[in-house]
């Protein structure tokens, strides 16, 4: 956590090796070249999405797309992989987002997690157990694709989401709003 913002970051050689969109419907194609990580964490400056993928028979739990690290597979939920990031950030966490966004006027549904420059938010409500969530930290912009959304990070990064642009665009602007008030 104590990385510059402002220095640029490369991106793991794995990203060029593997380039293209990476489609989040398909999560059974993405295990087979993700390197597995039994205490995986997440570093909110270099993680770009958390798949969840406790639906499928297998062991894994998440898939973790990371600039730094390629792609991850661990037993681990999305749920448990942030409640420990958010619990890690204390009071500045998720009740601080609550109260401000109350104050705010904004909806308390789908609430990001925000740390500095970093926006983690998840793609449906993360109460009723595990849930994807994306990083608006390195987005560059986001495109509609039919229902999908594909979300297009520095590095030639794109991932394709089940979410349409229009909520996508809805909740980077409330994040956005939220951001500004912690600071």
């Amino acid at each position: 956590m104590n990385q510059n913002i402002d220095v640029p970051h490369h991106v793991n050689t794995f990203w060029q090796c593997h380039a293209g969109t990476w489609d989040t419907r398909q999560p059974q194609r993405l295990l087979i070249i993700a390197q597995r990580s039994e205490l995986a964490t997440i570093d909110v400056l270099e993680t770009l999405f958390l798949l969840d993928i406790k639906h499928l028979t297998c062991v894994e739990n998440t898939l973790i797309f990371d600039r730094q690290r390629g792609l991850i597979k661990t037993k681990l939920t999305t749920r448990q992989i942030m409640m420990n990031y958010a619990g890690r950030l204390g009071l500045s966490g998720t009740q601080l987002i609550k109260q401000l966004a109350g104050e705010l006027g904004l909806s308390k549904h789908k609430l990001p997690v925000i740390h500095g420059d970093a926006i983690l938010m998840p793609l449906s409500t993360a109460k009723r157990g595990t849930t994807s969530w994306y990083n608006r930290h390195y987005l560059k912009h986001i495109e509609a694709q039919g229902f999908m959304t594909a979300l297009v990070y520095d590095g030639q990064i794109t991932i394709q989401v089940d979410m349409s642009e229009r909520v996508a665009t809805r909740q980077l602007a409330k994040a956005g709003q939220l951001q500004a008030a912690l600071q």
